[in-house]
């Protein structure tokens, strides 16, 4: 979103909060309508939905004025995107059969973390409710 004014880079990442948070809450109640699906199944789904999460919190762009930026996230924020690569490096997988790790490869993922711009641990501890809920449920 080069040369994007501030209000319209808001308003694009406010939009794709509403289409993450939407796209929750529908997995939700597919759910919560008692799908036949697995223990196994439901942590593919969260791993997924987190993901999609942590993209999404990434998602809002520096701002610039020309090729200069001018406001980069602050401590307690969400880093902003000056590129795509950390948002498109997120990644989740399996690494056992009742385990799943979302993260990034990037070194410079693990540097945010550490110093004031989380946003792995950030992303799901904003998620707990949602992840409690859908583990809970009765198996059918």
């Amino acid at each position: 979103m080069a040369g994007a004014s501030p209000e319209r880079s808001l308003q694009a990442f406010s939009s794709r909060q509403s289409r993450v948070r939407l796209r929750i809450e529908w997995f939700d109640r597919q759910i919560r309508n008692q799908m036949n699906i697995t223990f196994e199944q439901r942590l593919d789904i969260l791993a997924q939905l987190v993901r999609d999460k942590i993209v999404a919190n990434l998602s809002l762009p520096v701002e610039r004025s020309g090729r200069t930026v001018v406001k980069r996230s602050s401590p307690g924020e969400f880093p902003r995107a000056e590129t795509t690569r950390l948002m498109r490096d997120i990644f989740w997988d399996r690494s056992g059969r009742l385990k799943r790790r979302v993260g990034t490869t990037l070194d410079y993922g693990l540097y945010l973390e550490l110093k004031g711009r989380s946003f792995l641990r950030r992303t799901l501890a904003e998620e707990q409710h949602l992840v409690t809920s859908i583990l809970t449920r009765g198996l059918n």
